[in-house]
């Protein structure tokens, strides 16, 4: 890649630094490494990193506070941030989303984790300016003349296409709901459910989403589009084609379309986790035997 992306590591820790650093470097990204979190700001505001992996405990000022300056900062607040965390509680996560981070990975780090959310993030930060770049052509064309209208279509046919491409390379379930409904969705999406796009398409989203969560997530959605600023994350139990009921996490992002409220959502199968998460609790409960008997 001619010109890879800019990763800022933010980490107290040397070791745990010099380990990710490497990784991302053998990965093909440049990186960038700060040690606390006011180096972080003073880094993210000259350089203008693509993506910052932000670690939540630190002396000083934390990764909570360290995100929330980054975001309030014109220059910086536009630079996705992921936090690295052993803080594994909803309400952490919670507080993490309400902070402007758009995502995290658990400690200790997991290299191929970390790889899929950092790969993610970019292509939706490439969709986010791809749109706004959309939208600024769109009024362009729309001040020329009306002789111009078969180029202009031409010119938005390529845009659609361009950012279905992008939607597509994203390994997680996207999806834009409107009204309830849900209005499109990648292959990820529709591959994690079991159905065909036509049997998605102009479907409630709750739809999808086994019975006893629905209500919870009725209500998640509710407070979410009163929170037109913040992405937020929920965690639920998926209906799928074939009737099962899976783990899942979904972080939404309210914002406009056209004047009109619409939700951005990625989704994500937490199955492999939660049953990692089983066996390190099983495993845990018979040493504790061991030491016992």
């Amino acid at each position: 890649n001619s010109s890879p992306h800019t990763i800022l590591v933010v980490d107290d820790t040397p070791a745990n630094l010099s380990s990710l650093t490497d990784y991302l470097k053998g990965e093909g990204y440049k990186t960038l490494i700060a040690s606390n979190g006011t180096i972080a700001l003073e880094r993210a505001q000259y350089i203008h990193p693509d993506l910052i992996l932000l670690d939540v405990l630190m002396p000083g000022i934390d990764g909570f506070e360290t995100c929330r300056r980054l975001k309030v900062n014109e220059v910086t607040r536009d630079i996705p941030v992921i936090f690295m965390t052993a803080l594994t509680s909803t309400e952490d996560k919670v507080k993490g989303f309400e902070a402007g981070g758009v995502d995290y990975v658990t400690k200790p780090i997991q290299y191929e984790e970390v790889l899929a959310r950092v790969s993610t993030h970019l292509r939706i930060r490439q969709l986010t300016q791809s749109l706004k770049t959309q939208a600024n052509e769109i009024r362009r064309l729309n001040e020329q003349l009306n002789a111009e209208n078969i180029q202009v279509k031409a010119n938005l046919q390529e845009s659609e296409q361009k950012y279905n491409t992008l939607v597509e390379e994203i390994t997680d379930g996207y999806v834009v709901i409107q009204d309830g409904r849900i209005v499109f969705a990648n292959r990820a999406f529709y591959e994690m459910h079991g159905y065909q796009p036509e049997a998605v398409l102009g479907k409630e989203f709750l739809h999808f989403v086994a019975s006893e969560d629905r209500n919870r997530v009725a209500e998640f959605d509710t407070e979410t589009a009163e929170k037109m600023s913040a992405s937020q994350l929920f965690e639920y139990m998926r209906f799928t084609q074939d009737g099962r009921n899976l783990p899942t996490e979904i972080t939404l992002k309210p914002t406009l379309y056209e004047g009109k409220p619409i939700h951005l959502g990625i989704c994500r199968d937490m199955t492999e986790r939660v049953e990692m998460e089983r066996k390190i609790r099983d495993a845990e409960r018979l040493a504790d035997i061991g030491k016992i008997t």
